[in-house]
């Protein structure tokens, strides 16, 4: 089934439920051992879609028993896929990044003459255990929508198994368990999450982008259908704005982009942002989304000016871009880029 024929009710309902941050590639080459897939942001930015107790999933007896539209099936897939991936994904992330930051070697593990031992952040099973079971169910419904019914099963299914590592691990740590048995628990968990870790990142990575190329396909669908009724509207121009960010995060990603290509890109934001700064939206303060705006415009041209001007960062930087929790800091990185996107990202959502 093609996202493209459905209706402009589908595209809004996948468009407002997109809060998850969306990246692509760190800062080009940086070595983060175990966080080099994760979201690129400290934080990152929920909206009312996972703060709000979600609606129970359709069943297939309840799809038998009411007059379902495939469209309203389509919906409440995304609505979980969405909804679920927003409140694990960068749990895990930061579990993991939490357990690597006392390690001096990742791939090794723990030795046993560690100076600090940190242990790794639980995770929540009031979370997981019911995105597991919608998920299962919401995916069996039809019409099918591949390939993301199989990524998002397989996705929560590395997230159960890893929890099974992690949590025991986390509780290992926590009671300091590794001064009884000279870490040989830790040393032998250490293996199974490596190897858990490699399964989870990869169906991170493609759960991710399952989710993006239905969300894009929904937006530039939104973004046609408005051009026609509402082509000068704020609404126009914020879904504006969000199309060609993403276009240009995928573009400056890249080891080699058009210096040329990417600052016309930042042009056609701009005139989208001056725009939206000419529209008043009854009851609405769209000021914070237009600064968000503009941050994330002036982090991205910082970015395109330094490979332009073929700036390298300095050893206080790359040190810096060693971590998820200070990369965000660095001007001129791919890391703030996405930083100041993702807090756009949550700023549209809150107009939606």
């Amino acid at each position: 089934m093609n996202i493209m024929n459905y209706n402009g009710m589908v595209c809004a309902a996948i468009i407002s439920s997109l809060a998850f941050a969306i990246t692509g590639c760190d800062d080009k080459k940086t070595e983060i051992s175990v966080s080099e897939n994760a979201p690129k942001t400290a934080q990152t930015p929920q909206t009312a879609t996972t703060e709000k107790k979600a609606d129970a999933p359709l069943s297939e007896a309840k799809v038998a028993e009411q007059s379902i539209t495939p469209e309203e099936i389509i919906a409440q897939k995304m609505e979980t896929y969405i909804r679920c991936f927003n409140v694990v994904d960068s749990s895990v992330y930061r579990s993991v990044e939490r357990y690597a930051s006392w390690l001096e070697d990742v791939k090794q593990g723990p030795t046993g003459k560690e100076n600090i031992v940190y242990g790794i952040y639980p995770l929540i099973a009031q979370n997981i255990i019911p995105c597991n079971t919608e998920i299962e169910v919401v995916a069996k419904l039809q019409p099918p929508l591949e390939p993301i019914d199989s990524a998002a099963v397989s996705y929560i299914h590395s997230v159960v198994s890893i929890a099974k590592v992690i949590n025991p691990l986390s509780k290992y740590y926590e009671q300091q368990d590794y001064k009884d048995d000279a870490f040989q628990k830790g040393k032998t968990e250490h293996i199974k999450l490596l190897s858990e870790w490699e399964v989870f990142s990869a169906a991170s990575v493609a759960y991710r982008a399952a989710i993006e190329d239905v969300n894009d396909a929904a937006q530039l669908t939104r973004l046609k259908e408005m051009e026609k009724t509402a082509g000068q509207s704020f609404e126009y121009h914020a879904l504006s704005i969000m199309v060609n960010a993403k276009k240009l995060n995928k573009l400056i990603q890249k080891d080699e982009f058009s210096v040329e290509d990417a600052m016309k890109m930042v042009a056609v934001i701009q005139t989208s942002i001056d725009s939206t700064k000419k529209q008043v939206v009854a009851g609405i303060d769209t000021s914070q989304f237009i600064s968000a705006a503009e941050n994330y415009q002036l982090a991205a041209k910082q970015l395109i000016r330094r490979i332009r001007d073929h700036e390298d960062f300095d050893e206080g930087d790359k040190m810096m871009l060693q971590s998820a929790l200070s990369a965000f800091t660095v001007e001129g990185s791919f890391s703030k880029v996405m930083k100041s996107y993702n807090d756009m990202v949550a700023d549209y959502n809150r107009l939606n």
